[in-house]
């Protein structure tokens, strides 16, 4: 009976102990869900730098849209260098005729010659001379005209009506027809069989017949 009150005892202890355990558990959990926990700040947004666009290559004008003047012919003008004309010359041919080292001339499939004589040794374009071959085919298409429409291949028809009081040079080395402005610069224009073949741009009414000389 006295073994039986001392388990009874025992049993009481355990539990009580068991439940103080289980109390001080429930307690502890019920503090850690009711602290406040520390926030963390969102990290920064990041945002990645724009791309720099690559700037597109400007394709060089084709001859067929410049324009013949009375003082240039697209980008190349009277009295410029010679030597700075191949900047502007992107896809020709640049050719030095043997024998002919004074004339320098530029080259492209369907586009009129172009030729700088550089007959006084100057080192300066005095001259600008496109020279087709009239019989060419699309050669017309790919030529420089004029403000009026006018370049190697147009006929005489077309030249008389873009310019009614042209004048018509009948002198012995190069038969031709020429306009001038203001200044004393001018365009002529030879033929060959009613078809220009030939549109000088410098600043004297001649035409020569050799370059080489």
């Amino acid at each position: 009976m006295i073994a039986s009150s001392s388990r009874m005892r025992g049993l009481v202890l355990v539990a009580a102990a068991s439940a103080i355990l289980l109390l001080t558990g429930c307690a502890t959990a019920q503090t850690d869900a009711a602290a406040p926990r520390a926030s963390t700040p969102p990290s920064a947004a990041r945002v990645a730098p724009a791309p720099t666009p690559t700037p597109t290559p400007t394709a060089p004008e084709e001859p067929a849209v410049w324009t013949i003047g009375f003082a240039s012919v697209g980008p190349i003008t009277l009295g410029s260098e010679i030597a700075s004309v191949d900047r502007s010359m992107d896809g020709f041919t640049r050719a030095v005729y043997e024998g002919c080292e004074s004339v320098v001339a530029f080259e492209k499939a369907h586009v009129p010659t172009i030729v700088i004589p550089d007959r006084l040794g100057t080192g300066l374009v005095e001259q600008i001379v496109l020279m087709g071959n009239v019989d060419e085919l699309g050669l017309a298409e790919g030529a420089p005209r004029t403000a009026e429409g006018i370049g190697v291949g147009s006929s005489l028809t077309e030249l008389r009506a873009a310019y009614p009081d042209i004048e018509f040079q009948g002198d012995p080395p190069t038969p031709h027809y020429g306009l001038s402005d203001e200044a004393g610069h001018w365009i002529l224009f030879t033929l060959y069989e009613d078809v220009v073949q030939t549109i000088v741009v410098r600043d004297m009414p001649v035409v020569n017949r050799e370059y080489c000389s």
